[in-house]
């Protein structure tokens, strides 16, 4: 399968060492906080305690923002430089995606889950994605350890997943994630690995 969840606090237990032994990478992170605000990021390497940032630039974060309206296909900014964004409808399948994570790949797992955030809500959405890949600062994007988790200041998770915090950063030239402010409290989180090889 190209799509599997490695780790959820409610299936495997709330432990950052659980966290750390059951994910692997390419993988995707996924938060749905308290006010129901979607968002999360695509790491290309296995999440690790360490005391040094790694990872490479194909890893970038993403915001899903609920839009009415119909797809416009010809108004899809997934090849914008830093950011992009793309309506879809429900009921749109979703695309495979292929084991070596390229650009291209990352674009289409953005457009991945734009579809399955529409098909499960069901309104359209726009999908809000940032690529560290574009820029010049060359930031590691992840960072981890015995306490916590993040892709630059976008994203940070606590180990207790229960809070996180969100701001503008420099990584990845994104804006804040979560729109219940600077730090948000977490209803659920879920690590896809994407792909078939676990990484390690």
């Amino acid at each position: 399968s190209d799509w599997e969840l490695v780790y959820s606090p409610s299936v495997h237990g709330t432990s950052m060492n659980t966290f750390y032994r059951c994910q692997g990478g390419p993988n995707v992170i996924v938060v749905r906080d308290a006010a129901g605000h979607i968002f999360g990021g695509f790491a290309n390497a296995p999440w690790r305690a360490t005391t040094t940032g790694y990872g490479v630039g194909e890893a970038f974060v993403f915001a899903v923002v609920p839009e009415a309206g119909k797809v416009d296909s010809s108004q899809c900014g997934h090849h914008a430089s830093n950011s992009g964004s793309c309506r879809v409808e429900e009921g749109e399948p979703l695309s495979p995606l292929s084991t070596t994570a390229t650009e291209d790949d990352e674009r289409q797992l953005s457009h991945d889950m734009e579809c399955a955030a529409a098909a499960d809500d069901s309104r359209a959405v726009e999908v809000k994605a940032f690529w560290g890949a574009h820029h010049p600062s060359g930031l590691p994007p992840q960072w981890s350890d015995t306490r916590m988790l993040g892709l630059g200041k976008a994203l940070v998770v606590f180990d207790d997943f229960l809070r996180g915090s969100s701001s503008a950063c420099e990584t990845f030239c994104s804006e804040p994630l979560s729109q219940s402010g600077t730090d948000f409290v977490i209803r659920d989180f879920e690590c896809w690995q994407v792909g078939d090889e676990r990484g390690g």
